[in-house]
C-alpha cells in the first residue's frame, strides 16, 4: 500500500492543473548524474575533460578559466588543469594528477572520474553544451555588473559610459541569442 501511495503521488505531482499529464521534460544533452550528487557545468566538464585526451587539446588551444565558477572543487580542478595544459600541453591526469590536485579530495575525484565506466559517447557534443552553458552564466553575471555600473554613474567619463552601453547591448544580444537556440 505505501508503494502504491508513493506512485500516485508522483503521478500527481505531473499533473496539470486541470488534471492533464505534463509532458516530462527531458534534460538537453547531459547524461544524468547516478549517484545523486549536486552537478554542475564544472564537474560534468571535469569529467569530460579527465576522461578525453582530445578535449584537453581544446583547453591548450584556448582559455577559458574566464568561464570557470571557482566556487567549487571542480571548478578549481578545472582552472589547475587549463593553466596545467598551457604549460604542458602533454599533462595527463592518469600520470600528473598530482601537479593539479592541492589535497586527497582532489586526488580522489580524479580518480574516480578516471575509473567511471559510465563515460558519454558525444564528448563532443556534450563539451559544447558545457562550454556555452558557461559563456550564457558569465554574460548574464557580466551584464549585471555593468548594469550595477551604470546605475552608480559615479566617475565614469563619457568615453567609458559608451563603452559600458556599447558592451551592455552585445551582451543582451548574445543572451537572447543563446536562449533562442534552447
Amino acid at each position: 500500500a505505501r508503494s502504491l501511495n508513493t506512485d500516485f503521488q508522483a503521478y500527481q505531482q505531473k499533473k496539470g492543473r486541470y488534471g492533464q499529464q505534463k509532458p516530462q521534460k527531458k534534460p538537453v544533452g547531459l547524461p544524468e548524474n547516478p549517484n545523486g550528487k549536486l552537478r554542475t557545468v564544472e564537474s560534468d566538464l571535469l569529467g569530460l575533460i579527465v576522461q578525453n585526451e582530445s578535449l584537453r587539446s581544446k583547453l591548450k588551444e584556448n582559455d577559458f578559466t574566464d568561464l570557470i565558477d571557482p566556487a567549487s572543487v571542480e571548478g578549481r580542478l578545472l582552472i589547475r588543469i587549463c593553466a596545467e595544459l598551457r604549460e604542458d600541453p602533454s599533462w595527463s591526469p592518469e600520470k600528473d594528477s598530482e601537479l593539479v590536485c592541492e589535497n586527497e579530495v582532489e586526488q580522489n575525484l580524479i580518480y574516480a572520474l578516471l575509473t567511471d565506466e559510465g563515460v558519454p559517447t558525444e564528448v563532443d557534443d556534450l563539451f559544447a553544451i558545457c562550454m556555452k552553458s558557461m559563456q550564457h552564466r558569465y554574460d548574464k553575471r557580466k551584464l549585471r555588473s555593468i548594469e550595477h555600473k551604470l546605475n552608480k554613474g559615479v566617475n565614469v567619463s563619457a568615453d567609458e559610459l559608451t563603452a559600458l552601453f556599447t558592451e551592455k547591448m552585445e551582451l543582451q544580444r548574445r543572451i537572447a541569442n543563446q536562449r533562442s537556440q534552447h
